[in-house]
């Protein structure tokens, strides 16, 4: 009886594999979209699905070259996309040896620099005027463009200390927690004082909204003590990178 218990459930733990696969070869055949990681677009079922009309691989710029291969070499399609900015960071790569041997190179990246096309979208949505004046003019050449409702203004960005970029230089140092985490209690005191001078100077004659339940109790944040005004600094862009670009790779026949 016991071996025959264990030869059912054998039995239907297979049966319930095979339908399991059966539902995501289905789905996978009558979706128009197919969404996946790199390393996830190497799985048999997908290798096994109809032909895609494209590949799209979004943050190119961000992938090890190897991750990138798997979807090109497997996946079959006519048309092969890559999304990305080699001016941002690169992919995460832990041994100094592989980075020296250029593991940290995207694909996107090598096939820029081997003068392969690619088209910049330069139009950006998300940042002021003010902050993407230094990544367009060190980066891409002053060719980033502000789309008519990016970086929309407000009232208090009159008052330089809340203009929409303001950087305040203070010295203070990490210190660990015991684990992996850095913490740093003179930064966080700084925030701390920013956002209640920013409440007390721009929020104090709007409505508020109800109070959200009390969160469960943690650690006391470091103490901040009397607020007044917070120190006046120079408004200076900020180094970001928002404008990405593409790469298309037509598959040989």
């Amino acid at each position: 009886q016991e071996s025959g218990k264990r030869l059912k459930e054998g039995l239907s733990a297979r049966a319930r594999r095979a339908r399991r696969q059966r539902l995501t070869s289905d789905t996978l055949a009558s979706a128009h979209v197919v969404l996946a990681t790199l390393s996830g677009a190497g799985t048999t079922q997908l290798r096994q699905t109809r032909p895609f009309d494209a590949v799209v691989i979004d943050e190119a710029a961000q992938a090890v070259e190897p991750s990138t291969l798997i979807p090109l070499r497997v996946l079959s399609a006519p048309r092969f996309v890559l999304v990305g900015d080699p001016q941002q960071l690169p992919a995460t790569v832990i041994s100094r040896d592989a980075a020296a041997l250029m593991l940290t190179r995207s694909l996107f990246q090598r096939l820029q620099e081997a003068q392969v096309g690619a088209t910049m979208l330069a139009l950006q949505y998300r940042m002021h005027p003010a902050i993407r004046a230094f990544p367009s003019k060190h980066f891409y050449h002053d060719q980033l463009q502000d789309a008519q409702q990016a970086g929309t203004s407000r009232a208090w960005h009159a008052d330089p200390r809340f203009a929409p970029l303001v950087f305040y230089d203070f010295q203070s140092n990490l210190s660990a927690d015991g684990g992996h985490s850095l913490s740093n209690q003179a930064e966080a005191r700084v925030v701390a004082k920013a956002l209640a001078c920013f409440a007390r100077f721009h929020l104090a004659s709007k409505p508020r909204a109800p109070a959200p339940p009390a969160p469960a109790k943690r650690a006391p944040l470091p103490e901040i003590g009397e607020i007044s005004e917070m120190p006046k600094k120079a408004s200076l862009p900020e180094i970001s990178a928002p404008s990405r670009s593409e790469i298309s790779i037509p598959k040989k026949k």
